[in-house]
């Protein structure tokens, strides 16, 4: 039986962690202890990754922590005074939509595995996928400009 594992041991077993960890509502079952304690999210990328930026939407109902000014209170900060589409903007939390999309494509097109074996030939099979999204993404998209 495997144990489950909580969000600070997952942030000490993966080799490169994203410099974003983002939505904690699609947080894997055993991990969804964190989604009513987000302060310990914060404190655990921050003691592993000093310079990550934690980027997680407070929930509606979120309010601010009593005792001190945290990542989540500025979050909660900005989204009260500018609203929660313009947190989003300004955080980058809309590039999450933008990467998801992208695997999500390439994932569907490509594949979901590399077929080759060895490493240096796994990063060339990337890189032609990588390539023929670009190119097909390219002839796809239709040239729109803003209209005032």
């Amino acid at each position: 039986m495997v144990q489950p594992i909580g969000m600070p041991s997952v942030l000490t077993s993966p080799r490169h962690l994203p410099d974003r960890i983002l939505r904690e509502e699609h947080a894997p079952p055993h991990n969804r202890q964190y989604i009513h304690a987000p302060t310990r999210v914060y404190d655990a990328v921050a003691e592993r990754h000093p310079d990550a930026a934690v980027i997680i939407p407070p929930r509606v109902t979120a309010v601010p922590s009593q005792t001190t000014a945290t990542p989540r209170d500025k979050h909660l900060a900005t989204i009260v005074k500018h609203g929660r589409t313009s947190w989003q903007r300004s955080s980058g939390y809309n590039r999450r939509s933008l990467v998801e999309t992208t695997m999500f494509r390439y994932k569907t097109v490509i594949g979901r595995r590399l077929h080759a074996r060895i490493l240096a030939n796994q990063r060339t099979e990337a890189k032609i996928g990588c390539n023929v999204l670009n190119r097909m993404t390219g002839l796809g998209m239709p040239a729109s400009a803003r209209i005032r």
